[in-house]
């Protein structure tokens, strides 16, 4: 264990000592033009920011993916923890600890584990419809890196918010699928292979809209073009190289119309809201994960009869019930 107290365990007030990894460093100055950092730190549970006064880029020799040792206790702005830094200094490069895998936040799950899960996914879609399941191997073979760091397996599913973690969008697409079953076995009317072949690719265009598990931010294709945008392109072109008019052949236009209108609005970035059912399956149950990892998250640092720190995806603070008849204040 690199920390005796891990980030998510902290509480307002605390002091912690210990190793991090720098996730992000910003230099900003207040509004009196006074010079400061905010800097995001990680450990493999969570990030917490910092803002550390009186340093520039030319005085502040520390950058993302160092791994430092920081003295530091918790405070809180907003409804939001962060660390009042009393002291910080970058570890010896023959450290044990300077390894940034160990400050990697990961999905639960290992990706073996899902790997196997989304193959029999794949093989239901494949007796079915043997085009969505070419289509589907095609696009997630894609290479969007010479390291090969931004790939399906790999990639986080967010910046901030929700699964934004190591192979964060296999997990959401993993529970998504989970999901989306047992919706099928209740509603046996809906095209399984079309609202499976979905989930698996309605989020695929991530691969390249974010830059990958270091630092995570959005990338220049996809500040431009957007995940939804690059995700329909692909469709298009792996059933083009099948073949098929990707705006004339049925199959394919409700693919495209499954991944284009998962959003659910067009204010909320969809370019056409759903109109088939399969369509309102996938975007109710890409919300609910979404939603529902949030709380996930806040409850593992929140007892049960108190309320969380503010949630930016969810609006605000939540609050985790005690139950066993608890008589609230």
């Amino acid at each position: 264990m690199v920390n005796e107290k891990k980030l998510v365990d902290l509480k307002e007030g605390e002091s912690f000592t210990g190793y991090l990894l720098v996730d992000k460093v910003e230099f900003l100055k207040t509004k009196t033009n006074k010079d400061f950092a905010s800097v995001d730190f990680a450990d493999d549970t969570k990030k917490i920011n910092a803002k550390i006064w009186d340093v520039s880029e030319e005085n502040f020799d520390i950058k993302s993916r160092d791994i430092v040792k920081v003295v530091a206790k918790t405070t809180s702005f907003a409804g939001n923890l962060q660390l009042s830094i009393e002291k910080i200094e970058k570890i010896p490069e023959d450290s044990p600890f300077n390894d940034p895998y160990l400050f990697t936040k990961k999905a639960p799950i290992s990706v073996e584990d899902m790997k196997k899960e989304l193959n029999r996914f794949y093989k239901i879609i494949k007796d079915e419809n043997i085009n969505y399941s070419n289509i589907i191997l095609n696009i997630l073979k894609k290479d969007t890196s010479e390291t090969m760091e931004n790939s399906f397996f790999t990639q986080p599913a967010a910046k901030m918010v929700h699964h934004n973690y190591m192979s964060g969008l296999l997990y959401h697409t993993y529970r998504m699928l989970q999901t989306a079953e047992k919706i099928v076995s209740v509603y046996p009317f809906l095209n399984k292979a079309l609202l499976y072949s979905a989930v698996i690719l309605h989020d695929t265009g991530k691969m390249v809209e974010l830059t990958g598990i270091e630092g995570t931010d959005y990338s220049e294709r996809g500040l431009l073009l957007g995940h939804i945008s690059i995700g329909d392109s692909w469709i298009c072109e792996e059933a083009t190289k099948l073949g098929l008019d990707p705006e004339r052949d049925e199959d394919i236009v409700l693919l495209r119309h499954l991944v284009l209108s998962h959003h659910g609005k067009q204010e909320w970035g969809s370019p056409v809201s759903p109109k088939v059912p399969e369509a309102a399956v996938l975007h109710a149950v890409d919300k609910l994960d979404a939603e529902l990892a949030q709380y996930e998250e806040a409850y593992i640092s929140t007892n049960p009869g108190e309320k969380s720190s503010k949630v930016f995806g969810l609006g605000g603070e939540i609050y985790r019930a005690k139950g066993n008849k608890n008589v609230l204040k």
